[in-house]
C-alpha cells in the first residue's frame, strides 16, 4: 500500500520535472537563436 501512495505522489512530480527540463532546453535554444540573429 505504501508503494501505491508513492507512485501517486511521485508520478506527477516526475512529469513536472520532465516538463521543466524541456522548458529549460527550449529556452536555451531560443536564447542561442536570439544571440545568433542579433550578431
Amino acid at each position: 500500500q505504501n508503494l501505491k501512495i508513492n507512485q501517486i505522489v511521485l508520478s506527477p512530480l516526475r512529469n513536472v520535472i520532465r516538463c521543466e527540463r524541456l522548458a529549460l532546453l527550449k529556452r536555451r535554444k531560443y536564447e542561442h537563436y536570439l544571440m545568433l540573429t542579433r550578431g
